[in-house]
């Protein structure tokens, strides 16, 4: 739409102008230095078009990336909440959700949304977590009962002590997958205080092969 937007433009100045109606910040500012006084209108509008395309292609091939956050406010970056995030990826599921961590507690809404996405959608959620067993006691409590019945009616998988070597290990995994196509890696569990209290970290990719890539690992 920019690249259509500013290819009538009759100079540079005129491109700029109409950059700046149609674009704030430092992004628009990026895009004005594109036309110089002295350039070309159509060579800098071709230079756009190209730089977009490519911009398109990589999204493609690689996906959308996104900072997922929670903890205090930090005006300057942009990040989406850890608990919204989460929600939404379940909401938008039609055929696959796979669910990892290694702590789980406090998620009775996530559990609500897991139960419409199943029952409402026929989605197929799987779930991996650690043990209390597995762990060799390094946790106290199964995540597992924080999902109440829901490991009754979908496959819950666990990685046994007897895989982990004579020193142990621990399954310390989060994730969330949908449909094989959007995937966050996190280093929020799925607890009431990652979602909502901790400082937590994490990045969703959109699309791409990432995805789908973990999910069959």
């Amino acid at each position: 739409e920019m690249v259509d937007a500013v290819r009538g433009a009759s100079d540079a100045r005129s491109a700029r102008r109409t950059i700046n109606q149609r674009v704030a910040g430092p992004p628009g500012a990026l895009l004005q230095d594109v036309f110089g006084d002295g350039d070309d209108v159509d060579a800098a509008t071709t230079a756009l078009e190209a730089a977009a395309i490519a911009a398109s292609t990589v999204r493609t091939e690689l996906g959308k990336t996104t900072t997922i956050w929670t903890g205090p406010n930090v005006a300057s970056l942009p990040v989406r909440p850890t608990r919204q995030v989460v929600l939404q990826l379940i909401a938008r599921a039609r055929k696959s959700l796979t669910l990892v961590t290694f702590a789980g507690y406090d998620i009775d809404q996530l559990v609500e949304a897991l139960e419409r996405a199943r029952k409402d959608h026929g989605v197929a959620v799987r779930i991996i977590l650690e043990t209390s067993l597995d762990s060799g006691g390094k946790m106290t409590g199964d995540p597992a009962a924080a999902f109440g019945n829901l490991p009754k009616a979908v496959p819950v998988y666990r990685w046994p002590a007897s895989n982990r070597g004579s020193s142990g290990a621990s399954m310390h995994v989060k994730t969330v997958i949908r449909d094989s196509e959007d995937i966050l890696v996190s280093s929020a569990n799925l607890t009431g205080a990652a979602l909502d209290r901790n400082m937590e970290l994490g990045l969703l990719v959109e699309g791409g092969p990432i995805a789908s890539t973990v999910d069959r690992h």
